[in-house]
């Protein structure tokens, strides 16, 4: 077993002090480090490494018994962790005083377990080795074979970590240490306590957050204690020029203001990840620890990690739509209108090393700050994307491999004119076949298609009937199954309706038909979902805030069942709730409340109490209401996407392998 010290403990500093003092060469190349931190610091040098630094990682796990053999997901836990906190991506930056969120910065560092060894052959990252030891010091005893531990990786390529059944020190237990760059190969890396290490299994409170390895990772890329190491006085320095002068460490989870060293009215920055407070008190780095970083990244540490293009991100207004689509399995493209009309589009696929690529100006397409962009599939990897220009006119670009010059178009679509502000839906029926919908001026509904038979390319507009829906409503349509299409829209009194359409319909469309008796805002969008052929699932947020869902099989012999509320949240009317398939009779939905909370709930035939949830999906906020879009790339995975307060465009993930649930936010761009 292993004991966990009551607050934080760090052997960093006793194992810095030792190597002074019993070894010349560490000495001497630590003056040299500090003499070049100093010298990038004082002439505001740019950082060589211009992007991103991919760091990999192996994961030594040492154990004495069975509990202490973590498993891989605590590992994966902790990984994603060191990615949140130093990409600036942990929800709980948001806790961070105001007066301090200025210093507040992105290191630009990520990791991945590593995924070749140092032979070349092809690894999990992770190694393991049962010791008969029961602890171990920071005499580095745990970092060699020999000694009853692991033998490091080339510390020039990845960076070491092992996980120890207890770490014990001259004064007591310690959670870990680290050695800052500077000192020999064969000990290079961090050690952290099992039972400190990522967010599950065996990770206990009050340093079950995996700020630890976080705390002494920042050791290893050359970050001091914020207090300067000189006990409680007020003379020591981390090196760092915006970090406040303190007078030593701070413990538990501190009220702010804490003043020390008459550094009032603002205190201590012992929020910071260098401090000593719990795991739920620490959720920065400064921009000056990061300038500390990037130099040591330079020099120090230049061999190891990789580096990817920063990808910028447009700002995008707060409600904006974003536009997602799954082309081909595991293929994912976004569209967004900025808020400056720029129709720009991005594309993830698992052959990027980088993850995602763009954002690119789809052909100079313009259109109102926030216009929706839709994008359909009509077959496997081609995209058509719909949006209503400036001029209130529908406008069509396509993609396919084939096409030298990545997209063609923009094409007016036959001339069809939308109510200013309204949205435009597109569906594939079957491969190659696409229909369109809008409002038009005079508050109907209007439809055109396109088949590759068609010598005119487009037909329409038609209009749907003589309903009168809000001009800037959004038609919402799907296709249940092949070549029929069933489309849904909420009128000027609030009224749900819905019409259809099949080949054997000689005369048209069919409907508008009342949907059940439902109500929402006269206008507000409802979504439809087909979760299996010839079965419908359609969702609205009613006037009451909550989510409602009614369903239609043809097994029904009243045709619609429903309405039923799920749940008890609440969100803003007219707020769209979005739903997604993600395979066969599995429904996942999504909302904003009321709050600003991303919120998704989920039904399947075997919950007997029918629909589960509602859960909050990994702390991430935007506006309230502000419209969620989730895709399923492939079976059983899902990708969520938002605009987030900060203006960005934020992306979620889940898989059944996610030991976590959810993976994410992480913005698109920096």
């Amino acid at each position: 077993m292993s004991t966990v010290p009551p607050r934080r403990t760090c052997g960093t500093m006793d194992v810095h002090r030792r190597l002074l003092t019993t070894n010349p060469e560490y000495a001497r190349a630590r003056a040299a480090i500090e003499n070049r931190s100093l010298a990038y610091r004082s002439r505001g040098a740019q950082a060589l490494r211009a992007g991103i630094t991919v760091i990999p990682v192996v994961v030594h796990v040492v154990h004495n018994t069975s509990q202490q053999n973590i498993s891989e997901d605590q590992i994966r836990s902790q990984i994603d962790v060191l990615n949140r906190d130093f990409r600036r991506l942990n929800p709980d930056v948001a806790s961070v005083p105001a007066v301090f969120q200025p210093l507040v910065a992105d290191a630009r560092i990520e990791f991945q377990l590593a995924a070749v060894d140092p032979q070349g052959n092809a690894t999990g990252g992770i190694t393991r080795t049962q010791t008969s030891a029961a602890s171990f010091t920071d005499n580095d005893g745990i970092k060699s074979a020999a000694t009853g531990g692991a033998n490091p990786w080339p510390s020039d390529r990845y960076l070491n970590i092992w996980t120890a059944p207890r770490l014990t020190s001259a004064v007591g237990d310690l959670l870990g240490y680290a050695q800052f760059p500077g000192g020999a190969a064969a000990t290079d890396g961090v050690v952290i306590l099992h039972s400190a290490f990522g967010t599950t299994g065996t990770a206990a409170a009050p340093f079950n957050l995996g700020r630890t390895t976080t705390h002494e990772v920042g050791h290893w890329v050359n970050l001091f204690h914020i207090w300067g190491d000189d006990g409680t006085g007020c003379g020591g320095s981390d090196m760092v020029d915006d970090t406040p002068n303190q007078g030593g460490s701070n413990f538990g989870a501190p009220a702010f203001p804490h003043l020390s060293c008459n550094n009032g009215p603002n205190g201590d920055l012992f929020m910071n990840y260098m401090d000593y407070v719990d795991d739920t008190a620490m959720f920065m780095f400064t921009a000056g620890q990061v300038v500390r970083m990037q130099a040591t990244l330079d020099v120090e540490r230049s061999t190891i990690g990789t580096t990817r293009t920063v990808l910028t991100s447009p700002r995008v207004p707060a409600l904006a739509q974003i536009g997602a689509v799954s082309r081909s399995p595991d293929k994912l493209d976004i569209f967004v209108t900025d808020r400056d009309g720029a129709i720009l589009t991005a594309a993830w696929e698992p052959a990027f090393p980088d993850w995602w690529h763009g954002w690119w100006s789809l052909n100079g397409g313009r259109a109102a700050a926030a216009a929706p962009v839709h994008a359909v599939s009509r077959s496997t990897d081609k995209l058509d994307a719909f949006v209503i220009g400036t001029d209130n006119v529908v406008y069509t670009a396509a993609w396919e491999p084939s096409f030298p010059d990545w997209w063609h178009g923009w094409w007016q679509l036959n001339g069809g004119v939308a109510a200013p502000g309204a949205h435009v839906t597109a569906v594939s029926r079957s491969t190659d076949k696409l229909d369109v919908f809008v409002v038009g001026t005079d508050g109907r509904v209007y439809t055109a298609a396109w088949e590759p038979g068609f010598t005119d390319w487009w037909h329409g507009w038609w209009p749907i009937g003589d309903i009168r829906v809000p001009q800037d409503a959004a038609v919402h349509a799907i296709s249940r199954s092949a070549d029929k299409l069933d489309i849904f829209v909420t009128d000027v009194n609030g009224v749900i309706f819905t019409a259809a359409w099949e080949p054997a319909f000689s005369d048209g469309w069919h409907g508008w038909w009342e949907l059940n008796g439902g109500r929402a805002a006269p206008g507000a969008p409802v979504t439809a979902v087909s979760r299996s052929a010839d079965k419908l699932d359609i969702f609205v947020v009613g006037t009451d805030g909550r989510v409602y869902t009614a369903a239609w099989e043809p097994s029904f012999p009243d045709w619609w069942h429903g309405w039923w509320p799920i749940g008890d949240i609440r969100a803003p009317q007219g707020a769209p709730v979005h739903a997604v398939s993600r395979s066969t009779d599995k429904l996942d939905i999504f909302v904003t409340d009321v709050n600003g909370a991303i919120l998704t709930a989920a039904w399947e035939p075997s919950f007997p109490d029918w629909w589960h949830g509602w859960w909050e999906l990994n702390g991430g906020r935007a506006a309230p209401g502000a419209p969620v879009t989730a895709v399923s790339r492939s079976a059983d995975k899902l990708d969520v996407f938002v605009v987030g307060n900060d203006a960005r465009v934020w992306t979620a993930a889940w898989e059944p392998s996610f030991p976590d649930w959810w993976h994410g936010w992480w913005p698109i761009g920096d």
